[in-house]
C-alpha cells in the first residue's frame, strides 16, 4: 500500500501465486479508491456573557429569567478585603499573636464593687473597708472604672450596657431551647466586636442578636426555629428581623470569617453561665 499527501489514496493488493493457480479465470487484483477530504476543524468561540440555556429557556416563555442570570452574572462582587487584618502565619518571622482574645479582658466578673474602698494592714491582720454607696453611685463608678480600664472601647459603650446586653441574649437563647454552648459562642463573638470598637451604644443590640443568630446556626446541634428565635429577638430588644438579615454578612466579615472558637474562648462564658440562676439573666435598671 503506498500513501501519497496531496492524491488520492491508492491501494493495490494482488493474490498470491498460490491463488493465481487456483482461479481459472486469471490473476484477480482489487482496488480500493479513497477519496481525499481535506477538513479542517472550526474553532467555535464560546461567549461567556452568554448563557447556554438561552434558546430552552425561550421556548419555555421564560426569557425574563434568562435576563436575570445574565444580570447576576455581570453584577459586580462586593470586596469585603477592608474588614480583614493580615496575620503574617505565612511569614517566616511570624510570632503568636500575645493580643489574643481574653475572655476575662472586657467584663471581668469580679468587678462587682467600687473603687473606693480602704485597705488596712496591720502585723498579721489584712482588712478591707467599703464605703457605702447606693445602685446609681455604684453604677457610676464601675462604668468609669470599665471607660478608664479600657480606653480602645468606643465611649459611647458601658460596661453595665454590655452585662445587661449579654443577659437578655442568655433569656433569649434560653426560651427557644439554644445550648449553653451557642449563648457562650455569641459573648465571644460580641466582646471581639466590642474590642475592635464595631460596636457602640447605638448598633449593641442589634449586633448582639445577630451574634446570637450566627452561633445557632455555626454551634447549636439542633434544628432551631430561626423565625422563632428572631421573633423574641423582635420583642425582647426591639430589633427587626429585617435589620437581622440586611447586617449579618457585615457582622460575619467583621468576625473575619472565623466562627469556630477554640475552647479556651468559650470555656469561662460556659461555665458562668451554667452556674447562674434564671433570675439572674434579669437585666439590671
Amino acid at each position: 500500500m503506498e500513501i501519497r499527501r496531496g492524491y488520492q489514496h491508492f491501494s493495490e493488493f494482488k493474490l498470491s501465486e498460490t491463488t493465481k493457480e487456483e482461479s481459472d479465470k486469471g490473476p484477480v487484483t482489487l482496488f480500493s479508491m479513497i477519496p481525499l477530504k481535506d477538513v479542517k476543524l472550526r474553532k467555535v468561540k464560546k461567549n461567556p456573557g452568554k448563557s447556554h440555556l438561552g434558546p430552552y429557556l425561550g421556548m419555555m416563555g421564560l426569557a425574563s429569567a434568562m435576563s436575570a442570570i445574565d444580570a447576576v452574572k455581570r453584577k459586580k462582587a462586593e470586596s469585603f478585603a477592608n474588614y480583614l487584618e493580615p496575620s503574617g502565619s505565612l511569614s517566616m518571622s511570624y510570632l503568636p499573636d500575645t493580643n489574643a482574645y481574653d475572655p476575662n479582658f472586657l467584663d471581668n466578673p469580679d468587678l462587682k464593687t467600687a473603687r473606693n474602698k480602704t485597705v488596712i494592714t496591720l502585723p498579721g491582720f489584712l482588712g478591707t473597708i467599703i464605703q457605702p454607696s447606693t445602685a446609681s453611685e455604684l453604677k457610676k463608678e464601675i462604668n468609669q472604672h470599665f471607660k478608664d480600664t479600657h480606653p480602645g472601647v468606643d465611649a459611647t459603650i458601658t460596661l453595665t450596657q454590655i452585662r445587661n446586653l449579654k443577659k437578655s441574649l442568655g433569656k433569649i437563647g434560653l426560651s427557644n431551647n439554644l445550648e449553653l454552648s451557642s449563648i457562650a459562642f455569641a459573648y465571644v463573638y460580641l466582646e471581639k466586636l466590642i474590642i475592635k470598637n464595631f460596636v457602640n451604644r447605638a448598633n449593641r443590640k442589634l449586633i448582639g442578636a445577630i451574634c446570637l443568630l450566627l452561633a445557632a446556626k455555626v454551634n447549636d446541634p439542633k434544628e432551631t426555629d430561626y423565625s422563632k428565635l428572631l421573633e423574641t429577638v423582635e420583642r425582647e430588644l426591639e430589633v427587626s428581623r429585617k435589620d437581622v438579615y440586611a447586617n449579618e454578612f457585615s457582622v460575619y466579615s467583621a468576625l473575619e470569617f472565623n466562627l469556630f472558637l477554640p475552647l479556651r474562648e468559650v470555656a469561662p462564658h460556659l461555665n458562668r453561665l451554667a452556674n447562674m440562676k434564671d433570675n439572674d439573666f434579669e437585666s439590671e435598671p
